[in-house]
C-alpha cells in the first residue's frame, strides 16, 4: 500500500506547559511484533522514561501480529474473540495512565524518522510535537478513515513515529537520540509537514517505481505491471509509506 500525502508549508507558536517532564511519557514499543527495535530502545531509556510493551505473543514469534493488526483494534474488547482485542483492552489501561504518548514503529523500506498524528490537532498535541524536534510530520485528517482505531486516533496526545527499514541498526540510536533532546522549550515548528489526502494501493504483482519522500509530478511513472505496462500519477504528490510490505497488495 502506498499512502500519499499532500505536502505544505506549517508553523506551530508554543504555549509552554510548566507540567511537561518526561514522567508524563508513555512510550510503546512493539505494537506489532516484528518491530523490535523498540525492545533495545527500551533497555537503553528504561531509567528515563515509561515503556510499554505492546504485542507480547507477537514479539514471542516475530510476526505482526497473531489474530489481528493490534493498531487497528483499539480500546479492546476485554472478552473479545482473538488475542489482540483483549490485549488492547489490557494495552489502554496502561496508556491512560500518561498524559502523552509516544508510539514507536519502523517501516520493511527506507524511512527517515517521522512523526503521524491523528485530528484533532490541538494545542497539546501540537505542543507535544514541537517538544520532539521532529524534521517531518504528517497529518491524518478524519476523512482519512477506514473504520479502525489506531493507538493515536484512540489517545488524545499520542504521537506515532516511523522509521525504517526494521533491520537498521542506526534506527535505535536515532530513536534514542530523539527521546533525549525532547525540549519543551521550543517555540516554533521548523519541519516539513504533510497532509494525507488519498490513499492508494499498489495493484497486484506490480513493482513500485517510488520511494518515501521523492516528489512525484503528474505523469511521472509510479508503478510497473506484471505485463510490462506502466502506471502514471495523475496528480502531484509525496509518497509515504511507499512499498510498506506489512499492507496488503
Amino acid at each position: 500500500m502506498e499512502v500519499i500525502r499532500n505536502k505544505y508549508g506549517m508553523g506551530f507558536i508554543m504555549v509552554q506547559d510548566i507540567n511537561n517532564t518526561n514522567n508524563n511519557i508513555g512510550i510503546v514499543v512493539c505494537i506489532h511484533g516484528n518491530e523490535q527495535y523498540g525492545l533495545k530502545v527500551k533497555e537503553i531509556l528504561n531509567h528515563k522514561f515509561n515503556f510499554i510493551v505492546g504485542n507480547l505473543k507477537a514479539i514471542e514469534k516475530n510476526v505482526r501480529f497473531i489474530d489481528k493488526d493490534l493498531n487497528r483494534v483499539f480500546s479492546g474488547d476485554e472478552f473479545g474473540v482473538n488475542y489482540e482485542e483483549k490485549r488492547a483492552f489490557e494495552l489502554v489501561l496502561d496508556v491512560d495512565k500518561f498524559e502523552k504518548i509516544i508510539d514507536l514503529h519502523s517501516t520493511s523500506e527506507f524511512m527517515p524518522l517521522t512523526g503521524i498524528i491523528s485530528e484533532p490537532f490541538d494545542k497539546n498535541k501540537l505542543n507535544f510535537v514541537l517538544s520532539l524536534g521532529l524534521d517531518k510530520l504528517v497529518l491524518i485528517p478524519d476523512f482519512i478513515d477506514d473504520g479502525s482505531v489506531t493507538l493515536d486516533k484512540y489517545h488524545k496526545c499520542c504521537v506515532c513515529i516511523e522509521i525504517g527499514s526494521h533491520n537498521d541498526k542506526n534506527i535505535v540510536g536515532d530513536v534514542v537520540n530523539l527521546l533525549e533532546n525532547i525540549d519543551y522549550s521550543r517555540k516554533e515548528y521548523l519541519g516539513d509537514v504533510y497532509e494525507v489526502f488519498k490513499v492508494m494501493s499498489k495493484l497486484y504483482n506490480a513493482i513500485s517505481l517510488i520511494k518515501n519522500y521523492d516528489q512525484i509530478r503528474k505523469g511521472d511513472p509510479i508503478m510497473k505491471l506484471d505485463d510490462g505496462g506502466i502506471v502514471y500519477a495523475e496528480f502531484d504528490f509525496y509518497p509515504i509509506l511507499a512499498c510498506e510490505k506489512s499492507y496488503d497488495g
